[in-house]
């Protein structure tokens, strides 16, 4: 999910350092940890403003599902 998050950026000539809000919903809370290592290889300090939700389900089955916001400034 986060390569084609970094793909889209880069369609619009951004870069994740761009992004300043994220949102993640994760059908199981035991993979945060997992999550969070890999979210680290993506954004670097200071980390754009994140929201972390479990939820039950997502479409098709996902056990994970990410949103940003990315400034063009």
């Amino acid at each position: 999910m986060l390569k084609k998050i970094v793909e889209i950026l880069a369609v619009n000539k951004l870069k994740t350092s761009a992004v300043v809000s994220c949102t993640v919903y994760l059908t199981d809370i035991k993979h945060f940890d997992e999550f969070n290592a890999v979210y680290k290889k993506y954004f670097k300090t200071p980390y754009p403003s994140r929201t972390l939700v479990a939820v039950q389900q997502l479409v098709r089955q996902a056990s994970i599902e990410i949103s940003v916001i990315a400034s063009l400034k």
